[in-house]
């Protein structure tokens, strides 16, 4: 496809990918991933990992608006994001947010999720996050995510 309305990239590791189709530096890595936000519509929304470095990089890279997660809110990113008026998806008081500027909106305990079982699953609740940040960028009510994260769980995605 030449453009899209959300484009996400949800982290890099350099080395997962080297000896790969002749990629063989972080560099080369960053420009292979990096095109799925080139590709994001001036109306449309790229949702970024707030906690790698690299993806943060990718933010001035979209051609539209921009939603970092990130696991805390004082993640530097997300922080600096929310102090210009952005959008950000993360966990505060062990409840995901939905922050524009200083506007906040709670969703869920993250503890039950039940995709991240508990909350003990890190990478889940990352991926969680990712999800609402998406979910938000396509224009669902903070009701219907909601529902959503609280509703699914991973064998539903078997049946």
């Amino acid at each position: 496809y030449d453009r899209c309305q959300i484009g996400v990239v949800t982290n890099i590791d350099p080395a997962r990918h080297f000896g790969k189709y002749y990629i063989d530096t972080p560099e080369q890595v960053f420009n292979v991933l990096r095109t799925q936000i080139d590709v994001v519509l001036k109306g449309g929304i790229a949702v970024l990992n707030a906690s790698d470095p690299l993806v943060v990089d990718m933010a001035k890279l979209s051609d539209g608006e921009v939603i970092f997660f990130g696991m805390a809110p004082e993640i530097p990113a997300i922080a600096e994001h929310l102090a210009q008026g952005g959008r950000a998806v993360f966990v505060r008081d062990g409840s995901v947010v939905l922050a524009t500027g200083v506007e906040h909106v709670p969703l869920a305990q993250v503890a039950l999720i039940p995709l991240t079982d508990g909350g003990k699953l890190g990478f889940q609740v990352e991926n969680v996050l990712a999800a609402v940040g998406v979910a938000w960028a396509s224009g669902l009510s903070p009701e219907l995510i909601r529902a959503g994260i609280k509703t699914f769980e991973i064998g539903q995605a078997e049946t």
